[in-house]
């Protein structure tokens, strides 16, 4: 399946449908091929029904700027750019608004995947 993305834009966003143990809901994330995990703003977390006592472990997370800590939480799933992923563990973190997406869509959504970003056309393709 190929999706198209804009190429005028400063990051490449994708539309992800995340499932909780409450609800669905619709978000935006970039495609962060820098990033080995999935992260998502722990307030579209609560939305779709998982809060604190229902965290994993915690792990360390290096961003751009600093190390801190955050814990895995798992969806019922998360599908993006075709691909549906059951029971799929991301890490919970506190995102800025200013940041313009609801989470990173790392490389763990896209391992034993083939994925194509075509920045001519303007299109994405994981199979």
């Amino acid at each position: 399946m190929s999706t198209p993305f804009d190429l005028q834009a400063m990051l490449v966003l994708v539309k992800v449908h995340m499932t909780g143990p409450l609800s669905a809901i619709k978000l935006r994330f970039a495609l962060d091929t820098g990033a080995s995990c999935t992260v998502v703003n722990l307030e579209w977390l609560k939305v779709i029904g998982l809060d604190e006592s229902q965290r994993g472990d915690a792990t360390m997370l290096t961003t751009g700027s600093r190390r801190e800590s955050a814990h895995w939480f798992q969806l019922e799933s998360l599908e993006a750019l075709g691909c549906k992923r059951p029971n799929f563990n991301v890490v919970g973190l506190k995102i800025p608004e200013s940041a313009g997406v609801d989470g990173l869509l790392g490389l763990d959504f896209l391992r034993e995947k083939d994925l194509l970003i075509s920045f001519r056309t303007g299109r994405i393709t994981l199979q």
